[in-house]
């Protein structure tokens, strides 16, 4: 089940102030002890309830701005394919 930032505050409120078990909010709550465990912890060593971060794609791994160039200068010079460019500058471009 997905959490909300509402679920979150209910969640630590029911360990934390009530005393409920780990395992019976989990329960309650369709997630893992393991992540009902992890957000009182947050709770106790801050003193803040935990807050969601928005799920979201992790973003690409940058290129150098003149890596195109470098790739079409290689394959003007080499004059071969797009895998025999790749073969023969591994790691020199």
């Amino acid at each position: 089940m997905k959490l909300n930032q509402d679920d979150v505050e209910r969640i630590v409120k029911r360990v934390v102030d009530y005393g409920l078990s780990t395992g019976f909010v989990a329960r309650q709550f369709g997630i893992t002890r393991r992540r009902v465990q992890q957000l009182v912890k947050h709770y106790r060593e801050t003193g803040e309830v935990p807050v969601l971060r928005r799920p979201e794609r992790k973003p690409y791994a940058k290129h150098p701005e003149n890596l195109r160039d470098e790739v079409l200068w290689a394959k003007a010079k080499l004059k071969c394919s797009a895998t025999g460019t790749a073969a023969r500058t591994r790691g020199k471009v």
